[in-house]
């Protein structure tokens, strides 16, 4: 059992310093001056641009490297350690059998997937938060930033995404995953494929759990306990707050105790854990 939770943060440190070598190569300042890091080279030298281009322009070689590499040593090691990876789809879990090379590389390339697009569709979350919020803070400027032209995107567009992404990706990947093994093929024809890709796009929503979960909890945190002024605790409570304001009009407020954060994360919960529960049986009752 050790060996198996060991393999799994493995493969979770290995998704977050993939997408941290993603972020370090679309946004190169997004480390530093965005969050208001001093810097120590106010006129950086050809020769630190030189060394600085070269560490970027080897970033995403990099990254698909690690993908190849770490999914020949989950090869070499799955096996012996009886570890078979599966990936949680909410609704589903996908499982992927280490004793296939070519599934292994399969399972390496949509597990950094699915970080990937579960990172982006937090930023789109927390720029729906702040959709009318003027961009005056480095850690909002950052979001928008890298989220691009999907920035500009109607609010309705970005509550809609994980629904279209989910729904979209379990199309296009349906055929790919019967080809390995990993899923059935569907009895049911297009028709039944359709209805999964709506479960399973219902059910990408909940990659906004956690993050909601957070800016209620440190919103909260922060109301009453002073961590100072850096831009991530003005960024947390005007998100926070964003997110709360269709609360305002409930007596929420007894004295200097505000209720509405516990009942927001209440709502959270039920909501999230209800509906990740339906899906489970709705998928479980499609016909196989």
């Amino acid at each position: 059992m050790g060996r198996v939770l060991a393999m799994n943060l493995i493969d979770t440190i290995l998704n977050l310093a993939g997408l941290l070598a993603w972020i370090a190569w679309e946004s190169p300042s997004a480390l530093g001056a965005r969050f208001g890091l001093p810097s120590h080279a106010a006129a950086p030298s050809p020769q630190a641009d030189s060394t600085r281009q070269t560490i970027h322009d080897f970033l995403l070689p990099g990254l698909g490297a690690m993908l190849l590499i770490r999914a020949l040593f989950y090869w070499h090691i799955g096996s012996p350690v009886n570890w078979q990876p599966a990936m949680d789809l909410g609704a589903v879990a996908l499982p992927f059998r280490s004793d296939y090379l070519d599934r292994m590389v399969l399972y390496s390339v949509l597990s950094f997937g699915r970080c990937f697009l579960g990172f982006y569709l937090c930023l789109t979350l927390f720029s729906l938060a702040n959709q009318r919020t003027p961009a005056d803070n480095p850690v909002l400027q950052w979001v928008r930033q890298l989220l691009g032209k999907l920035e500009r995107c109607p609010a309705a567009l970005k509550l809609l995404l994980p629904f279209f992404v989910g729904g979209l990706l379990w199309i296009a990947l349906n055929p790919v995953l019967i080809y390995f093994r990993v899923l059935p093929k569907a009895t049911g024809g297009y028709a039944q494929v359709l209805e999964q890709a709506a479960v399973m796009g219902l059910s990408t929503y909940q990659v906004w759990k956690i993050p909601l979960l957070v800016l209620l909890f440190a919103h909260l945190l922060t109301s009453y306990t002073y961590l100072g002024n850096h831009p991530i605790w003005e960024f947390i409570h005007g998100s926070a707050q964003n997110i709360l304001r269709p609360l305002d009009a409930m007596p929420l407020r007894l004295g200097r105790l505000d209720l509405a954060p516990m009942l927001a994360i209440a709502l959270v919960l039920l909501v999230m854990n209800g509906g990740e529960f339906l899906l489970i049986q709705i998928y479980r009752h499609l016909p196989l």
